[in-house]
């Protein structure tokens, strides 16, 4: 395993059973989605998102991002569907924390795609990121709780080149198809949980 693998500790191994359950879910997805897509799952560390699993489509257009690559909470689709999927209570720690690490200037902008994004998710079950996170990237995210009690809120997302993830494609195909892969996991999670009475834990 490379460095960055090694890296995500307790997180790595808390979404063990998950990224098994995913994975051929997602690498279907970003399939579909074609050249540059990339699916990844997602968990919180501190204000950072860090993929716990990825999955990419073939292509000559590529985000440089793997497992054990970290993104911002605050500015990015995942980071987004994570605090929506969040308690009221945590969310709110989390974003009074993420008002301190930011300047007065940038709060107001930051705070107001963060609700916006909590609004799309109650609304259509994902959210969206047209550039913010990075100008020429699109992504739409889901958050997920798993059946499995002991395991951390998680998100998933596919972003890629605003060129091919355009916002057409993303509200009206990949981000329900983004909806249905996240039931169906959690539908084989669901499964995982009442046949086995291990879980893993952080």
């Amino acid at each position: 395993m490379g460095v960055p693998v090694l890296g995500l500790g307790y997180t790595c191994l808390s979404g063990m059973k998950i990224r098994e359950i995913a994975q051929p879910h997602m690498q279907e997805l970003a399939d579909y989605a074609g050249d540059g897509a990339l699916v990844a799952l997602g968990d919180r560390d501190d204000l950072t998102i860090t993929y716990i699993a990825c999955a990419r489509s073939e292509g000559v257009i590529s985000l440089q991002l793997t497992v054990g690559s970290r993104i911002s909470l605050a500015r990015s689709s995942i980071g987004h569907a994570y605090l929506a999927g969040t308690s009221e209570s945590e969310r709110e720690s989390l974003m009074e924390r993420i008002r301190e690490h930011y300047t007065e200037e940038r709060w107001p902008q930051i705070r107001k795609s963060i609700l916006r994004a909590s609004q799309e998710i109650q609304v259509q079950g994902f959210c969206m990121n047209l550039g913010d996170w990075h100008p020429h990237i699109n992504a739409v995210a889901v958050p997920f709780r798993s059946p499995q009690p002991d395991m951390p809120m998680l998100a998933f997302n596919i972003g890629g080149p605003s060129s091919v993830l355009t916002a057409d494609r993303l509200r009206k195909t990949l981000g329900p198809r983004l909806v249905d892969m996240v039931k169906k996991v959690g539908a084989f999670a669901k499964g995982e949980a009442r046949s086995s009475p291990v879980r893993l834990r952080r």
